[in-house]
């Protein structure tokens, strides 16, 4: 072969590894700028949804305190009849007895 033949061969050969080495180096930037895109995005999908939780679990305790309120009230107001009707009831039996002691029944 003619030197200027080879001459060639070995520049073509160069910039083909050159080309290489370029694409290689390219592709481990793309990779390392997926992965820290994909870790951002991570982070922030992470941190959403803790978000949500925390809404969930605040709407959750809301509707609780709620529904805890109500059946005090309720509570309250269904004891606050039984000692109304009791008393009544009392002050029935008390007559009643009163009346068997001194006769009038």
């Amino acid at each position: 072969m003619r030197e200027e033949t080879v001459s060639r061969i070995l520049n073509v050969e160069r910039d083909a590894t050159l080309l290489y080495e370029d694409a290689r180096r390219e592709a481990a930037q793309i990779v390392a700028a997926a992965q820290t895109a994909v870790a951002q995005q991570r982070k922030q999908a992470l941190a959403a949804m803790r978000q949500k939780a925390a809404q969930i679990l605040a709407q959750g305790r809301q509707a609780a305190d709620s529904q805890r309120a109500d059946v005090i009230a309720h509570a309250g107001a269904d004891a606050q009849t039984l000692e109304t009707v009791s008393a009544r009831h009392f002050a029935d039996a008390v007559t009643l007895v009163l009346d068997q002691v001194t006769g009038r029944a």
